[in-house]
């Protein structure tokens, strides 16, 4: 057993509240505050009187904000963190997530993004009535987090993983990124279980899956998509015309769109 580091929480809530809160998971080399707030999704939501909780992932919180890092994302109250401990990085995420919800004693709406899709979409597989509705967006089949490794950590990275191989849209998103690179490299360096059998590995609620179609790092959802209609889930698929990894989430259809998703699905 590992442990790694751990998850931060912030809440808002809107003056009346209308839902379950919506638990929003970032991706790789972000914040919650820069991928959530800044892109105007916790104003949107709030609107719609859904409280938020924003999720910072292990080596993406506060403590590891480059100096440069605008005072805006070191703002607002951060509750205690939740202790990540178990042997593959992202299920032992999920699985602290989903002690939290539990915590909560109220079920909540999963919206992730990229590496945090496929951690929400793992949350949503515990048949434990955690999650009323799930939102994933930018959810790539297979991991880069190999390439990432050898291209972070080339000291430590296997002989025949090579940095090279590493789709080159990620280098401008680690040089930009408000993090350290020391953080993304511990974050890049665990073993992460990403791969899994969507045959096998199916969400217990009702899924919006988010696609950009000039996303070149989560590609064509297609192989979810089969899998979700194979099984007779409930579903929705949204595309999102020359939207890619970074601005998808800039997109005001997605977040219209995923708020209409949570509020059809409040009585999870």
């Amino acid at each position: 057993m590992t442990s790694f580091d751990r998850l931060c929480f912030r809440s808002f809530d809107p003056p009346q509240p209308q839902s379950a809160p919506a638990m929003l998971l970032h991706g790789f080399a972000t914040t919650g505050l820069q991928q959530w707030q800044m892109t105007g999704w916790t104003k949107r939501l709030l609107a719609a009187g859904i409280p938020v909780l924003l999720v910072d992932l292990p080596y993406h919180g506060v403590d590891y904000l480059k100096d440069s890092a605008p005072d805006s994302l070191r703002q607002g109250d951060v509750e205690d963190g939740v202790e990540v401990v178990g042997r593959e990085f992202f299920s032992s995420i999920a699985a602290a997530i989903a002690g939290y919800i539990e915590e909560l004693d109220t079920p909540v709406h999963l919206v992730g993004f990229s590496a945090g899709a496929r951690i929400a979409y793992e949350v949503a597989t515990e048949d434990g009535g955690l999650v009323r509705s799930l939102t994933v967006g930018g959810l790539p089949q297979h991991s880069d987090l190999v390439q990432l490794n050898a291209y972070l950590n080339p000291a430590s990275s296997s002989p025949d993983k090579a940095a090279g191989d590493l789709n080159p849209a990620f280098a401008p998103i680690i040089d930009q990124s408000v993090l350290t690179r020391e953080a993304l490299a511990r974050f890049v360096s665990h073993p992460v279980g990403f791969e899994f059998d969507p045959d096998q590995h199916l969400p217990q609620a009702p899924t919006l899956v988010v696609s950009g179609t000039a996303d070149t790092i989560a590609g064509d959802p297609g192989w979810l998509l089969r899998a979700l209609k194979a099984h007779g889930l409930e579903y929705r698929w949204l595309e999102l015309t020359n939207r890619d990894h970074v601005n998808a989430l800039t997109s005001g259809v997605f977040k219209r769109e995923t708020i209409a998703w949570i509020q059809q699905h409040q009585q999870g």
